[in-house]
């Protein structure tokens, strides 16, 4: 047997006597929220394809809102992650967008003695969505918008990821395995003799439950393991400041959930953070957006004991093809 795998096998043992001890909701599976701004209507025949790169990492622990320096296995989390987003606009009130993304790594750091370091990686494709919006109210000459919409979220693969024939922990599967439900409500109001532009995001995940017991390596139809709800909350300034330059700030609020098995709390997990997260983005031509950003967590909350982000930052390329004259 391999070293890897070796590993793998000593990790699960302590997933499953200790199951408590293990604290890293912060990788938890799924697709993290893309980098892009443009999450408006898009105008009839219009075509959007928006390209990202995320970067976490993760190594304070906090418990509540403070943090907690109590030694444990699990040093510190990271994930690098690469997302797709295509959207097209079927009617000048309705947009449709189809979201996916793949993993190129998730790994888990855990030190059990001072000699030894072992690290466990996942990867793969988390979960994609498909979704529509609709413009209840677009009123382009005041520069207003207000959209709804609704999609659903769905695993390219229900099976969990194994490295080297043993299960890797959940918290690093790269999907939940699992389907579930989107809604959003996106506002948006422009000023353009100042170059300002204020818009906020709302947005709610609803998961479903999976029926993989990772302790036993088994699918059970009497158990349910259901992964917490996302409501996440977002408001955005934007200003033009030099030609083709534009600054962006946003405030965002993330509250997860905590997960449930059989209808009984998760231990350590479930959170609320607060960020700060700026950006900065060049425009060419009015058709290609370069953007750079990062996260700041301002506020944390955590129900139980969990390892908390230290920094993230994004980049992404949009491209707009425009493909009808006809305009709102």
């Amino acid at each position: 047997m391999s070293n890897k795998s070796s590993n793998l096998l000593f990790l699960f043992a302590l997933l499953i006597l200790f199951p408590t001890g293990i604290f890293a909701q912060c990788c938890s599976s799924g697709s993290p929220a893309g980098a892009s701004t443009f999450v408006g209507l898009l105008n009839k025949k219009d075509l959007r394809v928006i390209a990202f790169y995320r970067n976490n990492y993760s190594d304070t622990y906090f418990q509540g809102t403070s943090k907690d320096n109590t030694p444990t296995f699990l040093k510190n989390t990271a994930l690098k992650f690469a997302g797709l987003t295509l959207g097209y606009g079927l009617t000048k009130r309705v947009t449709v967008e189809y979201e996916m993304g793949y993993f190129i790594s998730k790994v888990q750091r855990y030190e059990f003695t001072s000699d030894k370091i072992t690290t466990v990686e996942g990867f793969g494709f988390g979960n994609g969505f498909v979704s529509a919006k609709y413009g209840v109210y677009v009123k382009p000459a005041n520069n207003i918008e207000v959209t709804v919409g609704a999609g659903v979220k769905f695993p390219f693969s229900k099976q969990p990821q194994f490295v080297d024939h043993v299960i890797i922990p959940r918290d690093l599967q790269p999907s939940t395995g699992v389907y579930g439900m989107t809604g959003l409500f996106f506002f948006n109001k422009g000023f353009p003799e100042i170059s300002l532009r204020v818009f906020s995001l709302n947005k709610f995940e609803l998961n479903g439950a999976s029926r993989y017991d990772f302790s036993t390596g088994k699918y059970n139809a009497d158990y349910r393991y259901k992964y917490g709800n996302m409501l996440m909350n977002s408001i955005f300034v934007s200003k033009k400041i030099m030609t083709n330059f534009f600054g962006v700030v946003q405030f965002r609020s993330e509250n997860r959930q905590a997960d449930h098995v059989n209808s009984v709390l998760e231990k350590n997990t479930g959170n609320e953070i607060i960020y700060v997260s700026p950006q900065l983005s060049y425009s060419i031509a009015g058709s290609w957006h370069v953007a750079v950003m990062g996260d700041y967590p301002i506020y944390k909350n955590y129900t139980g004991k969990q390892l908390t982000p230290k920094y993230s930052w994004a980049l992404s390329l949009t491209r707009d093809f425009h493909t009808c004259k006809e305009r709102r």
